[in-house]
């Protein structure tokens, strides 16, 4: 085949193919939603075919004569039929996905019925309804959005089996059945031309709204995490433990907090640079998500200060946690930092809410009380918080674990 031929035939295929994204997951999502996103107006399209096509029936009965019967029957045990099912499929949820496919075959019977019923009529009236043809084409293109192939499709095999049928029947004179395809083929391309405008702009607005989406979830992503650690930040640590308090109160679930504050990390700061700090404020963040269930919250409160909501839980599994997260880090931090020359420790204090916990400053409170009581007896160590004493939410009976 010559190169030149080769070209051009490359072309048309292009043409041809159908619209769709390259990517397979991304073109799933937009048939899902293609389908139930145009529901409303299938259901005009289906709705107002019921009326228009039991309409027409007045015109069977102008001209049709004694064919009455044979053009009533067709008409109403198969067409209307078929336009009913099509309606009631656009109240089944589970079928939405199938419903592009649901206006293939309404158009597909629906011409059949036309060209059925020219078969029955003799010309010169059977010719007048060939438009019938073009007005089932039309809605399937506009209102019920069928796919660009479909479309392609139903076009083809209908305008091709008028032309046939009619021409071998001898009902049309081949003169006038070139005519009419003339029309039907002109018509069938502005039909087409619209199709895929139409679904070119459904797939536009399919990518713009899933571009904003995804450029939202990033704003409320940055505006919720720590930029480095990827912890949730302060702003959201008050109303989680809101609501933990408020779980207590409703039914006295309990739930474990515990603050995190890294040991001589100033030191490193001043010595290495804030670089391999921020590796350790990382290494650590990295320590505590890995030891934590994902229904545990973590966020960083700042500098090298970390704050652990464990919902549904108490002192000793919390206890369990953190030294969990204590040990890896004990081992971890020996390598992130100028080869283990400059170790960094991670002292942790650990409460839970209890009776007389309020606000969630009271309970910040109490579990930094902990994280004070770790510090003082020598740092690198867990020590959790049992209940205040002598009254004070900062002072607390202790137990160390590490």
């Amino acid at each position: 085949m010559r190169p030149a031929k080769r070209d051009v035939l490359a072309m048309v295929a292009r043409w041809l193919r159908p619209i769709r994204f390259e990517d397979r997951e991304l073109e799933r999502q937009f048939l899902v939603h293609d389908c139930s996103s145009t529901i409303p107006l299938a259901r005009f399209c289906y709705a107002s075919a019921i009326f228009i096509w039991a309409g027409f029936g007045i015109l069977d009965a102008a001209v049709g004569g004694d064919q009455i019967r044979s053009l009533w029957s067709i008409r109403f045990l198969v067409g209307e039929p078929t336009i009913l099912i099509a309606l009631a499929i656009t109240f089944a949820r589970p079928l939405w996905p199938h419903l592009k496919l649901v206006g293939l075959t309404v158009t597909f019977v629906l011409g059949s019925c036309v060209i059925w019923m020219m078969l029955v009529l003799e010309p010169p009236v059977s010719q007048t309804y060939y438009v019938g043809i073009i007005l089932v084409l039309f809605p399937a293109y506009v209102f019920a959005q069928v796919r660009l192939p479909h479309a392609m499709a139903a076009t083809f095999v209908l305008v091709m089996a008028y032309h046939r049928l009619m021409l071998s029947d001898g009902t049309v004179h081949p003169s006038a059945a070139a005519t009419d395809l003339t029309f039907m083929i002109t018509t069938a391309y502005i039909g087409l031309v619209a199709c895929f405008l139409l679904e070119w702009a459904r797939r536009r607005e399919f990518a713009q709204l899933r571009e904003i989406a995804r450029t939202n979830e990033e704003l409320q992503h940055l505006s919720s995490h720590d930029d480095l650690t990827r912890l949730l930040n302060r702003r959201h640590l008050e109303p989680a433990l809101e609501t933990a308090i408020g779980d207590f109160r409703r039914s006295g679930r309990s739930s474990a907090i515990m603050m995190i504050d890294l040991d001589d990390f100033k030191q490193v700061n001043d010595a290495l640079g804030h670089g391999a700090g921020d590796r350790v404020l990382i290494e650590a963040a990295r320590c505590i998500t890995e030891s934590i269930q994902p229904t545990d919250s973590a966020f960083r409160i700042g500098g090298d200060e970390f704050v652990v909501l464990l919902p549904a839980s108490t002192i000793p599994r919390a206890a369990a946690v953190a030294s969990r997260i204590r040990a890896a880090f004990a081992v971890r931090s020996r390598s992130v930092v100028s080869g283990g020359e400059r170790p960094v420790g991670m002292s942790i204090g650990v409460t839970q809410v209890r009776p007389g916990i309020e606000t969630p400053s009271e309970l910040l409170r109490l579990a930094d009380g902990a994280l004070y009581q770790a510090k003082l007896r020598g740092k690198g160590r867990v020590h959790a918080a049992h209940e205040p004493a002598r009254g004070q939410v900062g002072d607390s009976t202790a137990a160390q674990l590490g």
